[in-house]
């Protein structure tokens, strides 16, 4: 498992490594969240990650939908006076960068991923 230990993270972070094991911490930077974002583009381009949307199990279906309406709103934008990166959603920015984390701790491991919300 990976998980955000920047900030408000780190308590969290320790709690959960004492309770579960095997958590490991990423310290968001800038360069950190562009790498994730990236690489959470290339995998949705290259139809890589599907994404369920059947109306059969309400929760998976409204879930898909506020994930989608996150990703239609995420931006990153570099700010040319400064060279500095922005990232903007709309009001939530939280399923893009779980889906984001949960592609970089799946590439970590060996063969083929799946990613499946339950």
């Amino acid at each position: 498992m990976l998980m955000d230990k920047t900030g408000l993270g780190e308590q969290i972070f320790v709690e959960l490594s004492a309770e579960i094991g095997n958590i490991e911490p990423l310290h968001f930077t800038a360069e950190e969240k562009y790498k994730l974002i990236m690489d959470l583009r290339h995998e949705i381009e290259n139809f890589n990650i599907a994404f369920p949307n059947s109306k059969d199990d309400t929760l998976t279906y409204n879930f898909t939908n506020e994930l989608l309406k996150e990703l239609n709103e995420y931006t990153v934008k570099v700010k040319t006076e400064t060279g500095r990166l922005r990232f903007a959603g709309g009001s939530y920015d939280d399923c893009v960068i779980s889906l984001a984390l949960a592609i970089k701790a799946a590439q970590k491991g060996s063969g083929d991923y799946s990613i499946r919300t339950f």
